[in-house]
């Protein structure tokens, strides 16, 4: 059990000497043991008597009464000692922070007042005890627990002896309690936290499209370690635990690292799922935790059914595994569960990284509704810091875009945005620091086990009110600059001459003008304009001599500048200014020392340039490099620099600047200098782009700069003659820069967002180069994967006719004649896996690589055969945003231009980790400097690519039949031609049969399009038809792209199907609107599909759905099966390309090639017979073809 520790303060220690002649018999040790080990149960002091009365557990069972009766002051000598008090403002000051001056003895005696007793037979001493010596063990252990309250309240020492120096002090205008202006504040003064006004953060307009895109403005990567400086504002000694200071900094200390021990765990764990379906609160399915306020305090709680009772998730001890399990979740898991528990991975991440970096608090918050002291202890974002308040403004503000409430407050609880996000925030905090056991039992005293240790119980027992309050005066500093003041401190920094610099204290109107003068010390002492305000100024004033020692000068000469030496520089300006502001007082410093310089290194890069025109950045062009020495704009030469560093560790003076020689820099500099090896060309080629080699700026030649506008210049390359398409604007701009990168010897990324046609511009570039005969020493090798194959052949055959173009697939495949190749082979990454090595034989000028995150991990066979691929060129295409996911970037571009992005483990270094941990827009924008030149990526979103937004974009999706579905389909079209050609149209009833033969015949192969289980009337576990497989590919891609879709079919089963499949996938089962839906559930249906964020599918029967409804929420819509009228299509897209729709609308028509569907299909968007087909006849009018006419129709190809 921890020791209860006592005479921790020199008051206390003063008080406790009067003791020390019950040091006989050992009743003193055995006193000191008593207390020490909680025997002394309760006490309580009566004013009116001055009395003491504790109850101290002896070896009986009903514990002893002792009374200790204390001698009354002498009035006069305390009226004298008052009046000298009230005219000292340091003693002011002290007792303000609940602290005595030493030298108040000195002045206690000079008015005739004893503060201290000189013995222990002043008092009035009785025990109820058998021993019949006073004083008694029981006696000595009481005597220690008044010793333990003086340490807590100086000011005791005086009201135990009956005379209350606060009351006197304010009766000569000195109002302590003003002056202290501090409450502690209840859970409920988090939810009412309020930015100032020139720090709030408006949300999002329009909303966020998912949790990643709204979080991603939080600037994690401005919070920096804090530990250190908050530890600076507390006194290093307190009477509540042992150690003070030091005990708090191993706290500090153990949650950071135990929080970064977390960051980099983060979604590192398998089988998440299933622990989590095995913890205390089982399955969690469709819902995520919640924030709810209960009586007394902020919890977690469980979403819980109507009628039951809300419990938090801490009487369960739960809180700890749901940390852990939310901690356990990878970004993706948590993005595909639902958006609610995307959010909370977001904000475990902010958490993380305020507690690794020390950027918390802990703050000790009462609960109003408790009759007794009720009081906890919970760690909350370090506010005090401008980095930390970003943080929580930037988030509550995305949180607010998103619309998504985890927080659960009683009716017409008075709350912010940035209160409930700093609430949730501090729920989280606290219960990681609890369940990582951040305070260690061993070190903990009695009160601090209650607060630090379980942060759910309140202190009714076993903490008195003076205990309470000295914690709360211990851990004020720490919440100091939020009190509500008129005025705010200043310290002013004054050049006296060159050598010495002046500090002094005053204060600024809260709201004052830039550049006006701040009201020093001396004049707040003496002015009486200051006089109401006076002493809660000097009170502030003293919190400050914590960050700054040197300021506790100024207080004591009541206002005369303290003088700082050169050697005061350094620690003033790195240790002292950063607490100083922490507390929030302004620092006002003199011009010269506004801006501390800093030496910096710079790399010079020049090189030939004539001798390579044409190309790109090559080897020669930087071939001359070397580094420089700069202060500010002063060049220094390495002999300047080297004899500065001698220096190293100081501020020193250069000029009329002032430079600091941070030593771990100087020895980086003083490293790099040294060193004989020189970046090579790819580093070079980085820093010429990025603008920085190994965190020193570049400087490059005119001739490198005039290369690098020469890549950023857009110059229009006309397309050529044969194509036959009208490219929009931003498509002939796409294909101009893949010619441009590719006579300059670079690879592209064109990265286009989904629907901007990049099939078509590569492919416009590959005619052109064919056109220049680029292609006769080496052909075109296009990697896709296999559901694209014969959709690439279909648009090349379409719009560049001129182009030859072969699939290299199957187990048939052949690569024929060398001498006779096609322009462009279309073969797969299986394909290319497997016969590697066999294709790397022949002559490639260009790879394509379409959908190229195939190849993001790199651990793959796919990316294996890519990487090492011998082709002049490669042009890589994706669709899928991964600014999110960077190291899918470094896998492509390693391909795409080998090195660029240096090794994966400095590109994680650099970029990865910066940019999608941190936020770091620096690190983001050294990123797009770097990969400009080689990618290409524009918005649907963005006015200059598509000015006519909303645009509805249709593409035909060609599928093809899987075997069994083959099978089918050639067996039920033999069986109904044959029975169709025995029926005879001569008569109309004859026709009216063979119309319905004929009809039937359709629904069966469209079923078997569909799916083989359709078609069978049975339930099949997994999707069984190439439809179905595109199906999630596409549903996979608009995931990723935060698009809601529309999945149109004409067949109740093929919807229930598709429902089953895509649930047993997602985990989440859409909804189906068929016609079996009723008028009221079909309302709910649309409205959550338009309303809730984590609705993202929507699967709906032609007929049912196909008219009346506004689903503008979709961006895509899914024609899985066609109907025969493009009409009724077309009105059926139009439920989201409509008025109100934001994005633009990208329709997909899945059409199954070599199959009639595909026969009618090119009938229908080709020839567009609309006029020839009555709208009322539907499918009917292909029964009246022939048989023959039927035969040619309906057979495979």
């Amino acid at each position: 059990m921890a020791r209860i520790p006592f005479g921790t303060t020199w008051w206390g220690k003063k008080w406790l000497d009067s003791l020390t002649l019950l040091d006989y018999e050992n009743r003193l040790p055995r006193g000191r043991s008593y207390f020490s080990t909680g025997h002394v149960l309760s006490s309580e002091f009566d004013p009116k008597e001055l009395l003491f009365t504790a109850k101290v557990q002896g070896s009986q069972l009903r514990p002893y009464t002792v009374k200790i009766r204390f001698p009354r002051v002498d009035r006069e000598a305390a009226a004298r000692f008052t009046d000298l008090v009230a005219k000292d403002p340091e003693f002011i000051s002290s007792l303000v922070d609940d602290r005595l001056e030493p030298r108040v003895a000195d002045v206690a005696e000079a008015a005739g007042l004893r503060l201290f007793p000189e013995s222990w037979r002043e008092f009035g001493l009785t025990c109820t005890c058998p021993d019949f010596a006073v004083p008694c063990k029981h006696i000595a252990a009481a005597f220690l627990a008044i010793v333990r309250e003086i340490d807590a309240d100086p000011l005791k020492v005086l009201s135990f002896q009956g005379f209350d120096l606060k009351k006197a002090l304010k009766e000569r205008g000195v109002d302590l309690e003003r002056a202290e202006g501090f409450e502690l504040p209840d859970a409920r003064s988090l939810l009412r936290w309020k930015a100032k006004p020139e720090e709030a953060v408006a949300p999002k307009q329009g909303g966020a499209k998912d949790a990643e895109t709204a979080f991603s403005a939080v600037p994690l990567y401005l919070v920096k370690p804090l530990s250190a400086s908050l530890l600076k504002l507390l006194p290093e000694e307190t009477a509540l635990f042992p150690g003070g200071r030091d005990w708090l900094k191993k706290v500090w200390n153990r949650i950071s690292k135990r929080a970064s021990n977390a960051w980099s765990l983060r979604g590192s764990h398998t089988n998440v799922w299933d622990r989590i379906d095995k913890g205390p609160l089982g399955s969690w399915g469709p819902v995520v935790p919640k924030v709810q306020m209960f009586d007394d305090s902020l919890d977690f709680v469980r979403p819980y059914s109507e009628g039951m009772t809300p419990r938090p998730l801490s009487e369960k001890r739960a809180s700890g595994w749901l940390f852990d399990a939310m901690l356990e979740l990878g970004n993706e898991e948590a993005r595909n569960h639902s958006v609610g528990l995307s959010v909370w991975y977001q904000l475990i991440t902010i958490a993380l990284a305020l507690m690794k970096n020390g950027a918390v608090v802990p703050v000790l918050v009462r609960h109003p509704e408790a009759e007794k002291p009720a009081c906890t202890l919970v760690w909350e974002p370090a506010l005090a810091a401008d980095s930390v308040r970003s943080v929580v403004l930037e988030g509550a503000a995305a949180l607010e875009s998103l619309g998504v409430r985890l927080i659960t407050l009683p009716e017409n609880e008075e709350s912010t945005p940035e209160g409930r996000f700093l609430a949730i925030l501090t729920v989280l905090i606290t219960a990681f620091a609890d369940h990582m056991q951040a305070v260690d039992a061993a070190a903990r005293g009695k009160l601090v086990t209650g607060l630090f240790g379980d942060r759910y119980r309140c202190l009714e027992e076993g903490a008195c009110d003076s205990e309470i309050h000295t914690l709360s005066r211990y851990l004020r500093p720490l919440s100091f600059y939020q009190l509500p003041t008129d005025w705010v401190p200043v310290v002013v920094v004054r050049s006296r001459n060159r050598e010495t610099l002046q500090l002094n204290l005053g204060i600024l109107p809260a709201k004052h003008e830039a550049g006006e003068k701040p009201i020093l010390l001396k004049t707040i002492l003496t002015d009486p304009e200051y006089e109401r305000d006076r002493y809660a100024v000097i009170a502030g004033f003293q919190m400050l001599t914590s960050a700054c020692p040197e300021l506790a000068e100024v207080l004591k000469s009541q206002g005369k500048p303290f003088s700082m030496v050169p050697e005061d520089l350094k620690p003033f300006l790195f240790e002292a200014r950063p607490a100083l502001e922490l507390l929030g007082a302004q620092v006002l410093l003199p011009k010269r020392l506004r801006k501390i310089f800093r030496p910096q290194l710079t790399a010079e890069i020049s090189g030939t340039v004539k001798s390579s025109a044409g190309r790109f950045l090559t080897k020669e062009m930087l071939a001359d490099f070397s580094w420089k020495v700069s202060i500010g704009s002063r060049e220094l030469t390495e002999a300047e620099a080297l004899q500065l560093f001698e220096k190293k560790g100081e501020i020193v003076q250069l000029d009329d600047e002032y430079v600091w020689l941070d030593p771990a820099e100087i020895e980086a500099i003083e490293k790099r200098l040294k060193q004989k090896r020189k970046p090579g060309y790819l580093e070079r080629l980085r820093g010429a782009l990025t603008g920085e080699i190994e965190g020193a700026g570049v400087q490059v030649s005119g001739d490198i700069m005039e290369k690098l506008r020469e890549i950023s210049r857009e110059k229009e390359i006309p397309v050529p003659d044969d194509i036959r398409a009208e490219l929009r604007p931003y498509q002939k701009r796409g294909y101009s820069w893949l010619m441009k990168n590719f006579r300059l010897g670079l690879g592209s990324l064109i990265a286009d967002d989904m629907g901007l046609g990049k099939t078509l511009q590569v492919i416009t570039a590959l005619d052109e180069l064919k056109r220049e005969g680029e292609l006769k020493t080496g052909k075109v090798i296009a990697v896709v994967p296999a559901t694209l194959l014969t959709n690439w052949v279909r648009e090349i055959r379409k719009f560049a006719p001129n182009l030859t173009a072969e699939i290299y697939h199957g187990s048939d495949r052949k690569l024929g004649d060398p001498d006779k190749r096609p322009d462009v082979l279309l073969t797969t990454y299986g394909t290319l896996r497997r016969d590697s090595e066999q294709l790397s034989k022949l002559s490639w000028r260009v790879m394509v690589m379409d959908e190229a995150q195939a190849v993001k991990n790199t651990g793959t066979g796919a990316y294996a055969a890519a990487s090492s691929f011998p082709a002049d060129r490669v042009i890589a295409m994706t669709g899928t945003p991964v600014e999110n996911r960077l190291m899918e970037y470094w896998s492509i571009f390693s391909i795409v231009q080998p090195g660029l992005l240096g090794t994966a483990s400095d590109f994680r270094e650099n970029f990865s980790v910066p940019i999608e941990n941190e936020h770091d827009p620096r690190a983001a924008e050294a990123f797009r400097k770097l990969v400009a030149p080689f990618m290409l990526r524009r918005m649907k979103t963005d006015k200059a690519i598509i000015s006519d937004l909303p645009d509805c974009i249709v593409q035909d999706v060609m599928t093809t039949l899987l075997p069994e579905q083959a099978y089918l389909y050639q067996e039920t079209l033999t069986r109904n031609l044959d029975a169709i050609s025995r029926a005879e149209a001569n008569s109309r009833d004859k026709q009216v049969k063979r119309r319905a033969l004929v009809l039937k015949l359709i629904t069966e192969l469209k079923q078997i399009c569909n799916s083989p289980s359709q078609y069978n009337k049975q339930w099949s576990e997994t999707p069984d038809s190439a439809k179905a497989e595109t199906l999630f590919e596409l549903l996979d891609e608009c995931r990723e792209n935060g698009r809601k879709v529309l999945v149109f079919t004409q067949y109740r089963e093929m919807g229930e199907l598709l429902q089953g499949w895509i649930a047993k996938k997602t985990g989440r089962k859409p909804e189906f609107l068929h016609g079996g839906v009723s008028v009221a559930r079909r309302a709910v249906m649309v409205d959550d599909f338009q309303n809730n964020p984590d609705s993202h599918i929507l699967l709906v029967s032609l007929k049912a759905g196909g008219t009346g409804l506004n689903l503008t929420a979709a961006s895509v819509v899914i024609h899985y099966d066609l109907w025969w009228n493009p009409a009724v299509e077309s009105q059926a897209s139009d439920r989201a390309w409509r008025i109100g729709q934001q994005r633009d609308v990208l329709v997909y028509r899945f059409v199954t090639e070599g199959t009639f569907e595909e026969r009618i299909n090119e009938m229908l968007t080709e020839k567009r017979r609309i006029t020839d087909l009555a709208v009322s006849s539907g499918e009917n009018w292909v029964g009246d073809m022939s048989t023959s006419e039927l035969r040619a129709l309906f057979s495979l190809s």
